[in-house]
């Protein structure tokens, strides 16, 4: 029925539930936006059939499994998974996005740091895991918006936080 459906835009709709397996045969989309709804569970692997997807919007939502095969969009510019429940270490296969430019990841669980407290820099600042540290490293030079935590502002509301500098790494 929606074999060359392109954009697919229904954020904001109240809509929860788990994403159905069938979501992968939506193979012609280029930009999938299910942001700023009440999604739970984890992301189908049939999403890994979706690679013709240019955007793909996520965020607040309460998604809570965040699968290695995003890493097999990739003709993916931009990825927006911040204000989930995502947790562990990033995923390798994020290292296959080739054309990312903008990913949003902050707001979630994801393991970035190092889990001892005693691991911290002669500034005081807190060390990646090595794997995020390579990872990252690489995404960071593809992209040109890299979001991985927020911070509380004066006003009340919430300012992305930049990547740390390469001296923390």
């Amino acid at each position: 029925l929606l074999t060359r459906l392109s954009a697919l835009d229904l954020s904001r709709n109240q809509l929860r539930g788990t994403f159905p397996d069938a979501i992968g045969n939506l193979v012609t989309l280029k930009r999938l936006k299910l942001g700023e709804n009440q999604f739970a569970g984890k992301l189908p692997n049939t999403m890994s059939k979706l690679t013709n997807l240019v955007r793909l919007e996520l965020h607040r939502n309460k998604l809570t499994h965040c699968p290695d095969m995003l890493g097999n969009l990739m003709q993916l510019h931009t990825l927006k998974i911040s204000e989930n429940r995502f947790s562990g270490e990033l995923p390798a296969s994020w290292v296959l996005l080739v054309s990312i430019r903008e990913l949003y990841i902050f707001s979630n669980q994801f393991t970035i740091f190092d889990p001892d407290p005693h691991a911290v820099d002669w500034l005081g600042n807190r060390i990646m895991t090595q794997s995020n540290v390579q990872l990252l490293d690489v995404l960071r030079k593809r992209c040109h918006v890299l979001v991985l935590m927020e911070e509380q502002v004066g006003d009340g509301g919430f300012v992305a936080d930049r990547l740390p500098t390469k001296e923390v790494w």
